[in-house]
């Protein structure tokens, strides 16, 4: 933390369609209620218990994945009394169908997420990447992704 002004932050940028589309038609920017853009509130903002526990479960789930891949010799197996500890589940949070995926890889972007600025500077380069114009996505609802706050700011 004390060297962070120092660190380079950077975007791995890329783009994926999947043709067939899931269940249905993809969401429109008529599915989205304008007026609760007005009536927002902390609930809105902040986790519920629900996605507390679930960020819990996929926290302890890395930290139990790195140390198996890194010290995993020297982490012991067993209790004191001798029985197999169970490995960490990860949670589902949505099934996925199996389907075909075209995924388009860009070029990783200096920019940091975390910083509004340079997070508005990115949507704007992956729009340039893609060919796009701001009029030709006017009206379209764009699915972005990335660590919690990313996504947060992102709304």
């Amino acid at each position: 933390m004390d060297h962070q002004g120092c660190m380079k932050h950077y975007c791995a940028v890329y783009a994926s369609i999947n043709p067939e589309g899931g269940s249905g038609p993809m969401l429109t920017t008529d599915d989205i209620n304008m007026s609760r853009a007005t009536q927002i509130s902390a609930s809105d903002i902040l986790l519920s218990d629900y996605d507390q526990k679930w960020y819990q479960n996929a926290w302890h789930f890395g930290i139990y994945s790195v140390l198996q891949a890194q010290c995993g010799e020297s982490i012991l197996m067993t209790t004191t009394n001798g029985k197999q500890l169970k490995a960490v589940p990860l949670f589902s949070m949505h099934q996925i169908p199996r389907q075909k995926t075209i995924v388009w890889v860009f070029p990783v972007l200096a920019r940091n997420e975390s910083i509004m600025s340079d997070l508005s500077d990115l949507f704007r380069d992956i729009m340039q990447l893609l060919g796009l114009t701001r009029d030709e996505i006017e009206g379209m609802k764009i699915f972005a992704h990335g660590d919690l706050f990313t996504v947060i700011k992102s709304r």
